[in-house]
């Protein structure tokens, strides 16, 4: 069963559910299983709490 941990800057939902389709999609093609057994879970960090180059993203233009 593959467990994926998306982490990312906070998204929308619409955003949220299409990346889920289309990494869903690849798993079982590439691990040749069912979709149902591939869990996603999606963690998602504020602004101030990511830095890019030494810059916070709360910063960034």
């Amino acid at each position: 069963m593959p467990i994926v941990t998306i982490k990312q800057l906070p998204r929308d939902v619409t955003r949220k559910r299409r990346a889920a389709e289309a990494v869903t999609a690849a798993l079982a093609a590439a691990y040749d299983c069912p979709p149902d057994l591939i869990k996603i879970f999606f963690a998602e960090y504020p602004p101030d709490s990511v830095a890019f180059g030494g810059e916070l993203r709360s910063d960034a233009p």
